[in-house]
């Protein structure tokens, strides 16, 4: 046995520090605000470019032309109802498709051969670009009609991204040129006089 052993309690010390919060509290105060400020702005811009894509949206289905966003692979990516409507399709159909099915020849066309691609798509890459050019396209009913198109490209910097393609049906514009046409032929042609008076207005 082991006796006349003295234990003796070592002293405890403690470390108190003590720092001025101050400076956290208000740099963790102007981290929160910013961070709210900065979420509300964002739900406001969000809102906005919500409120901008309804607007254009509505701009696009108000336009009496057809137009057709294209990506850079020649797919469908966006279409108006006036396009649509020309090419007797359904948006939903139309978005999706290559040019190739959906701009095609129609029939009596002096372009191409009918019921093949038009050369639209084509000149997506090569142009012409903001240049009126004509073909006759076909519907998906059987019909076709005298369309008139434009290519823009979609750029971003001296970045291609994609191409938009603007159409309107020229039917009518173009029957009243071969009338035209006619009536002058028809005129020129003739062994008869021929006087062409406005009616309505005296001449001194």
């Amino acid at each position: 046995h082991v006796t006349g052993v003295q234990t003796c309690a070592l002293p405890i010390f403690y470390a108190l520090v003590v720092r001025d919060a101050t400076a956290r509290k208000a740099s963790e105060t102007a981290t929160r605000s910013y961070a709210d400020r900065l979420a509300q702005e964002v739900e406001v811009r969000t809102a906005e470019m919500r409120t901008l894509s309804k607007q254009h949206q509505r701009i696009l289905e108000a336009a009496s032309d057809g137009i057709v966003g294209v990506g850079l692979d020649g797919i469908i990516q966006s279409a108006n109802r006036a396009a649509a409507d020309m090419l007797n399709r359904d948006i939903r159909a139309l978005v999706g498709i290559t040019l190739d099915r959906a701009f095609v020849f129609g029939t009596g066309t002096s372009v191409g051969t009918a019921g093949r691609p038009s050369q639209v798509r084509a000149q997506l890459w090569n142009g012409p670009y903001h240049v009126a050019l004509q073909a006759r396209l076909a519907r998906t009913d059987g019909e076709s009609f005298d369309a008139e198109y434009t290519i823009a490209p979609i750029t971003e910097g001296r970045e291609t991204k994609g191409y938009v393609i603007t159409f309107r049906d020229i039917s009518e514009r173009k029957r009243a040129e071969t009338e035209m046409l006619l009536s002058a032929a028809g005129l020129e042609h003739s062994t008869e006089g021929v006087l062409i008076a406005e009616i309505g207005r005296a001449h001194v």
